[in-house]
């Protein structure tokens, strides 16, 4: 799976060289549109013309000279992206949501363009502090950067572009904590993407089987513990349901079991996922534009198999077990 790398840098907007920067437009509870202060002249022509309203999701993508900017800023374009409203009395949950947002049309103002490098201005916006903004931020950019493009053969005269290589993150505040925060958004994005990968395999690229094999891949890379009940186990057990279901399909039934269990830890947290690889059932009862869907049956399953590629990463004082 293609990564982008991720930094944060004290580099200052004007020293910024690189494809693409980007810059957050807020609106404070004087209703006032505001972004960084070098940026702020630029921000008060598009206003004045009503090329740009600084309103939620609405963007816009400029080019040299940038008006009076002219000879200050050495990036190859710029990208304002409105947010919305950002002061104390806006729910933290809905500035998170609208910064996630933020990071989509970024990616998607990339792959337009074929971008493949982007730096960030991270001012401190009202209500939220550059540690959360840069998380969710970087959250949506790598979620919306995604693609799936494993059977995909790519034609001699098709663009190459795979997608954004590297993200810059422009502060003055380039402390240990940002950057702890922007290496969880890449642990929990990366998760996120491996479970989008296991969906989009067709039916018979993902079951019971390379479940247990990606267990014991975290297992062996995370010293975690993995186990696997057969089909016989399940008998054994009197696991009739999962059985039963698993009567319509050629490949046995599996059910994995997969613990990080920390020297130190303050509780435990259970997780079970579906992991229906292929549901035969009622397969003639199904209209024919869902029939496609069904493979996405495993989703529960991929999702917290993913989820402990997360807790590997993140190592948390706290054992979990993951169940599919």
């Amino acid at each position: 799976m293609k990564t982008s790398k991720v930094v944060v840098s004290k580099k200052k907007i004007s020293k910024y060289s690189g494809s693409l920067l980007v810059a957050l437009v807020a609106q404070n509870e004087q209703g006032t549109f505001v972004l960084g202060e070098i940026l702020q002249p630029l921000l008060q022509s598009l206003l004045q013309y009503q090329e740009f309203t600084g309103k939620p999701e609405e963007h816009i993508l400029l080019y040299p000279p940038f008006g009076s900017l002219a000879g200050v800023l050495s990036c190859r374009r710029i990208l304002l992206v409105g947010v919305g409203k950002f002061h104390s009395l806006v729910d933290t949950g809905e500035k998170n949501e609208s910064l996630r947002i933020a990071g989509g049309i970024i990616a998607a103002e990339c792959k337009i363009h074929k971008i493949e490098d982007v730096g960030i201005d991270l001012p401190g916006l009202a209500g939220l502090s550059d540690v959360e903004a840069g998380e969710r931020l970087i959250e949506g950019i790598l979620l919306g950067d995604y693609r799936f493009t494993k059977y995909k053969t790519r034609k001699k005269d098709e663009d190459a572009y795979i997608g954004i290589k590297k993200v810059e993150l422009l502060t003055d505040k380039n402390n240990a904590a940002l950057r702890r925060s922007v290496a969880r958004a890449c642990n929990s994005t990366f998760a996120a993407c491996v479970a989008r990968d296991m969906a989009n395999e067709p039916g018979n690229g993902w079951t019971p089987a390379h479940f247990a094999d990606y267990a014991g891949e975290l297992a062996a890379r995370f010293d975690m513990t993995c186990t696997v009940l057969e089909k016989s186990d399940l008998m054994e057990l009197g696991m009739g349901g999962v059985i039963a279901v698993n009567q319509g399909s050629a490949t046995p039934p599996k059910v994995v079991i997969l613990e990080y269990n920390p020297q130190q830890k303050s509780d435990t947290i259970l997780l079970v996922g579906k992991g229906l690889t292929f549901d035969s059932g009622g397969i003639s009862l199904k209209p024919a534009q869902g029939m496609m869907e069904m493979k996405y049956d495993m989703c529960g399953g991929a999702a917290v198999m993913t989820v402990m590629e997360a807790v590997g990463r993140e190592k948390p004082e706290v054992r979990v077990v993951a169940i599919v």
